[in-house]
């Protein structure tokens, strides 16, 4: 998202309403997709991102739940897993409500295609790339320590589901 936002002439933290290149003329749409194409972006340019203070701590979930839990009852804190909103949406949505004390029958009020609809994805296909497998690696050695100490939280608190440790689970 910062790479998109830095080759709109966007401010970090500046949103913008519309969430693709749709309006723009075709010049303008081919230098934004030039500029937002990964791959004329060296490693370090993600890991330097990764690795800034912001996204550590983004990146800490194990941290910023700890520091939750010194004000709130873990009872009152529901950790969901995000796979679920793809793989269980209406299951994880009844969890939700359930969880805040309200009516858990959706099967009326939402339709499955509704509950299936992606948001905020990328409007073209060029911009929905995998990332390098390099650089995957790279990333998931920096953040095996993270998803590590948060699979312990998750055990303690009696969660059943973990975060993918990148093959570097302390078993």
């Amino acid at each position: 998202m910062e790479l998109r936002n830095s080759v709109r002439g966007m401010d970090p933290g500046e949103f913008e309403d519309k969430s693709d290149s749709s309006g723009m003329d075709k010049k303008a749409k081919e230098k934004y997709l030039k500029d937002a194409d990964p791959n004329q972006y060296d490693d370090s340019y993600f890991m330097d991102r990764l690795m800034h203070a912001t996204h550590r701590q983004r990146s800490d979930y194990a941290s910023a739940i700890k520091r939750w839990l010194e004000y709130f009852p873990k009872e009152q804190i529901l950790l969901l897993n995000y796979d679920d909103v793809s793989s269980r949406p209406r299951d994880l949505l009844n969890d939700v409500l359930t969880f805040v004390g309200t009516s858990n029958e959706t099967d009326d009020l939402i339709k499955n295609s509704e509950l299936s609809t992606r948001f905020n994805a990328a409007s073209d296909p060029k911009l929905r790339q995998t990332i390098r497998p390099g650089l995957r690696k790279k990333m998931e050695k920096y953040l095996a320590p993270f998803a590590r100490e948060f699979n312990e939280l998750l055990k303690e608190l009696g969660y059943s589901w973990r975060m993918n440790d990148y093959g570097n689970s302390s078993k």
